[in-house]
């Protein structure tokens, strides 16, 4: 199980990073700059948890570390869905507007949004660690890197790949949170066998209410003859009726 959790966290810290450059692009362009902050700040925040937890996590008994990774999941699974990809075009489409700075824009549209919920959700690779029952903490710590790197690659070549291109954007990133919730109820499963159902539930309500929002915004749109959301851009077509009766057909990109 502990193993499984890694595979699954990690996937979901390298579909996040594709999740935001496809979100950030067509607001602000795609640029090395854009890609260097995004992941620099997210490498940021994975370094400074893992030395912090690298340090206490072994004070910790595995029930208290079960129990304090569950809901570190569960925080950064939240975080995610409610506030880093829903406001995050409209961040940097306010910084761009306020400052018309761009590499300052950036910067903040990151550490607001990225690095407090990955810091929280770097703490799986120290913690599930110490919850590893091999003798040895060297054999048990490469063991989990490889477990967690392999997926890392899956993450970011499956996401932009795969999920974008089957089930769109928008739908992956909330795909990833119910990642996170299902690894959080793993955790519980045993000690708070109530609290790992709870969470799941809670998990397809937040999935079935955060796609009828998505598709009630699309529906508002009218005329829509054409709609597809991809890995590189979001296209629409539609056709409008002028005040004088004429019919217009728009090409929007992103």
């Amino acid at each position: 199980m502990l193993y499984l959790i890694a595979l699954l966290e990690w996937f979901t810290t390298l579909a996040v990073q594709m999740i935001a450059l496809r979100l950030a692009t067509p607001i602000v362009g795609s640029s090395i700059i854009l890609t260097s902050v995004f992941i620099g700040i997210i490498l940021l925040a994975l370094s400074a948890w893992y030395y912090a937890w690298g340090i206490v996590a072994s004070k910790y008994k595995p029930a208290k570390l079960r129990k304090l990774l569950a809901w570190f999941l569960l925080f950064s699974g939240v975080y995610y869905g409610c506030i880093t990809f829903v406001t995050q075009e409209y961040l940097l489409e306010r910084g761009l507007s306020m400052t018309s700075n761009y590499i300052f824009t950036l910067f903040f549209a990151a550490l607001l949004l990225f690095f407090l919920p990955v810091f929280i959700d770097a703490q799986t690779i120290p913690l599930l660690t110490e919850l590893l029952p091999e003798e040895s903490k060297g054999k048990a710590a490469w063991s989990m890197l490889f477990a967690s790197t392999i997926w890392s690659f899956l993450g970011s070549v499956g996401t932009s790949i795969w999920l974008f291109e089957t089930i769109g954007v928008r739908s992956t990133w909330i795909v990833t949170c119910v990642i996170l919730f299902i690894c959080a109820a793993m955790l519980l499963r045993k000690a708070h066998r109530q609290r790992a159902w709870w969470i799941l539930v809670w998990s397809v309500l937040f999935a079935g209410y955060m796609r009828s929002v998505q598709q009630h915004a699309f529906d508002r749109v009218s005329g829509i003859l054409y709609h597809h959301d991809s890995a590189y851009q979001e296209i629409l077509i539609r056709e409008l009726t002028r005040k004088t009766g004429e019919q217009a057909r728009i090409f929007h990109t992103n």
